[in-house]
């Protein structure tokens, strides 16, 4: 580790790299150290026999195992006496464990990608939420992941529309663990020679998975529309609206005397009414401005 710092410390000063680039480089090598640690602990579990490496990792990962939930629900059958396949179950949670693959990323950095699963191991992360999960249609939602967190569990999903919004941002120094879906899958083709009912466990909870979220779609492409209807224009056009009626009141205070008695009085009774009802915007527009 000496040796790298002294490396980059000339490459830097040779380079005439800026202060601010100098800090954040240095930055990012002291906190590598945990995950070179952790890189020389994974080849310690790698010369362990199968059965003994496969406790280790399971202990591990236990925590986030039981965050992803299709993954927990195999886990809980592999453990169960009953079940007949629940050793090539327990056998799939350890090979899962074991193909999820580092990912490294400094502060303010961009990541992530669609079809991965990601787990946060260190740092902060924020990112955007679909607001198809929640119950505010139009409205985006930001989330900030911890040690810990869980995000992209959509990740064995096809269709593009029905993921969570993939690109994140590293608030600090982030170490995350991610499994792609091609891995995944390849993983439940080997194991499903044993035990075929893996495959339509995962097969459930996709098919389950893409039809809430394909209702969720639904939901939110109707609430846009019902707005839209209601105000004839799209909702985000509707504080534009309201300030041409506040114009329209504007200028019948400031022509009292134009047009019939009375004028600025009904001006004010459509203004209030504009703010209730968004349609009578264009109507009061039209009326006193000549515009919609």
């Amino acid at each position: 580790f000496r040796s790298t710092m002294d490396d980059l410390n000339r490459m830097m000063q040779d380079r005439l790299v800026p202060l601010q680039m100098k800090l954040r480089l240095r930055t990012f090598f002291l906190a590598r150290k945990t995950a070179q640690r952790r890189q020389r602990q994974m080849q310690i579990i790698d010369g362990m026999s199968p059965g003994l490496a496969g406790e280790v990792v399971m202990e591990l990962n236990r925590v986030w195992i039981t965050k992803v939930r299709f993954l927990d629900n195999i886990l809980k059958s592999s453990l169960s006496e009953s079940h007949s396949c629940g050793s090539f179950f327990y056998a799939f949670i350890v090979d899962v464990s074991r193909s999820m693959l580092t990912a490294i990323h400094a502060q303010s950095e961009v990541f992530g990608q669609p079809h991965a699963l990601y787990i946060l191991r260190r740092g902060l992360v924020w990112r955007r939420q679909d607001s198809t999960k929640t119950k505010i249609y139009l409205a985006d939602l930001h989330v900030v992941n911890t040690v810990g967190g869980v995000w992209g569990v959509d990740f064995v999903l096809v269709d593009l529309h029905l993921l969570e919004p993939a690109e994140s941002l590293a608030l600090t120094y982030v170490e995350a663990m991610m499994l792609k879906r091609d891995t995944f899958l390849s993983l439940v083709e080997r194991h499903d020679i044993y035990c075929t009912s893996l495959k339509a466990q995962v097969r459930r909870f996709c098919a389950w998975l893409a039809f809430q979220r394909a209702i969720l779609r639904m939901a939110k492409h109707r609430a846009t529309a019902e707005g839209r209807d209601r105000s004839g224009c799209h909702p985000r056009a509707e504080g534009a609206i309201a300030r041409r009626g506040d114009e329209c009141l504007g200028q019948c205070e400031r022509e009292p005397g134009a047009g019939s008695p009375g004028k600025t009085d009904e001006c004010q009774e459509g203004h209030d009414l504009c703010h209730r009802t968004p349609v009578v915007h264009r109507q009061v527009c039209r009326l006193h401005l000549g515009a919609a």
